[in-house]
């Protein structure tokens, strides 16, 4: 099934295959016989949801569902839950910005106010698990849509957008059918505090896709040391995650290959919109502004060089599956900043720190650091090639974006817009110069060989020099 392009009429979902009733053959022939031929249905219009016929099994369970006072999508059922973030709904968020709910009924929308309440939550999307015509005597029943509301009028009318991606109750779907769902709610959350709302029937989350989680440095470093454990990554909490590693090691190699030239890969780095932009030309210009400046020759070089979100996506979807290839060069300056931007708590959680001494920048956790060297070395890297392409005519625009390198940098680490950022530039710009990843204190190799060739006595201790001492003053025991 593919997934809507826009936020039109929701798609009828395509009936699921019914059981042949068991009849006898003369009971059916005399039935063919004497009932007239039925006139051919005519195809349901696309773009158009209507009611279907269910299936008789699925009838017979819907009626112990409880009818009026269903548990699971009636009024009762809703009030049942004090807590619900939507009176009216029982409903649960799943994560900061997916709602979980039952399926609400244009009842319930007009007695709750729940359209209102959806706008305070800032919720701009719901998604309909359910098919045309499922659970008929459920709750308040069903309307002319199929569903116990009418998407355009409950929903669209007050721009919520509505989708409707439906599967046969109580059955598991297919891969394709969730990769399309997934795209089209990632499309939905990568507006600025855009958050969705899912529903099927019950409302229990059971069907919702667990998806745009947001982790933490350490909770991936955890992950990566699950998932590579019977490989040689010895070094967990200490070297970076694998993705920072690629991604900088990528752009690394595309300015030293000079293919697209690096002021082309610097402009796609500097002009990439935070997470926090609501994608409009107005937000791009006050990004561009932020971190360009006045000079009105560079913005339309940003402009020009903007890599939608749309040519990441197919990319981010074969990295979560652990696929490390064939990305292209333009692209990976906006995945590597994606990625740290959506980061649940930034790699720099105190943006006071950058401001701080050396000693305690160097305080921070050394998984951290790690990460911030590599990050820093590719950004040393992209300064020093801009730096040797410039000439004498072009050496004031070279600088404008070198320190714009710098400031989309910092906005990443700290997770802020580039007015936010901006008195921090100048201080990751002395950190870029001067500041190196404090190294692992060296291995004693003279004790280790020592203690490689001391005897052990028959209680299982080394019988060095060095040890000889401590023995008997409980050191030992």
């Amino acid at each position: 099934m593919s997934a809507p392009s826009s936020p039109t009429r929701p798609s009828q979902g395509s009936p699921s295959q019914r059981s042949p009733g068991k009849t006898s053959p003369l009971r059916s022939s005399r039935e063919n016989s004497a009932a007239p031929p039925s006139p051919p249905k005519s195809p349901p219009k696309p773009g158009v949801v209507g009611p279907r016929e269910w299936e008789k099994s699925l009838t017979v369970k819907c009626r112990l569902c409880g009818g009026p006072k269903c548990r699971r999508c009636s009024e009762s059922a809703a009030l049942a839950k004090p807590t619900s973030p939507v009176t009216g709904l029982h409903a649960d968020w799943a994560t900061d910005s997916m709602l979980g709910m039952m399926r609400p009924s244009s009842r319930l929308f007009q007695a709750y106010r729940i359209v209102e309440q959806f706008q305070r939550l800032k919720i701009k999307a719901v998604f309909n698990l359910t098919l045309p015509g499922e659970h008929p005597y459920c709750g308040d029943g069903l309307v002319a849509s199929g569903f116990p509301y009418d998407p355009e009028t409950d929903l669209m009318a007050h721009n919520i957008q509505c989708y409707n991606f439906g599967w046969e109750d109580m059955t598991t779907p297919t891969l394709a059918f969730m990769v399309d769902l997934v795209k089209v709610m990632t499309g939905v959350l990568s507006c600025a505090n855009q958050k969705l709302a899912v529903h099927c029937h019950a409302g229990f989350v059971y069907a919702m896709p667990s998806i745009h989680d947001r982790f933490t440095l350490h909770e991936m470093a955890e992950r990566e040391g699950r998932q590579y454990i019977h490989s040689l990554r010895s070094t967990l909490g200490i070297a970076p995650p694998r993705v920072v590693s690629f991604l900088c090691k990528s752009l690394e190699a595309a300015a030293a290959a000079a293919s697209p030239n690096a002021q082309s890969l610097c402009m796609i780095y500097v002009t990439h919109l935070p997470a926090t932009s609501d994608g409009s030309m107005a937000s791009h210009f006050e990004h561009m502004k932020g971190l360009l400046g006045t000079d009105s020759d560079v913005p339309p070089l940003g402009q020009a060089m903007v890599v939608a979100a749309d040519e990441l996506w197919p990319h981010k979807v074969k990295m979560n599956t652990g696929e490390f290839s064939d990305i292209p060069p333009e692209c990976v300056g906006g995945l590597l900043l994606d990625w740290l931007e959506h980061l649940q708590v930034p790699i720099v959680q105190h943006p006071k720190v950058v401001l701080a001494t050396g000693a305690a920048f160097n305080a921070l956790p050394l998984l951290t650091l790690r990460t911030l060297e590599c990050i820093f070395n590719l950004t040393r890297t992209l300064l020093t090639k801009l730096l040797s392409e410039h000439t004498h005519a072009t050496a004031s625009t070279t600088a404008t974006i070198c320190d714009a390198v710098v400031g989309r940098t910092t906005m990443a680490c700290l997770q802020l817009s580039a007015g936010a950022a901006k008195p921090y530039f100048s201080k990751v710009r002395h950190l870029l110069d001067t500041w190196t990843c404090p190294k692992p204190l060296p291995l004693n190799d003279g004790r280790i060989a020592e203690l490689n060739l001391a005897p052990v006595d028959a209680a299982g201790r080394f019988d060095s020099p060095m040890d000889r001492g401590a023995v008997g003053h409980g050191s030992y025991s």
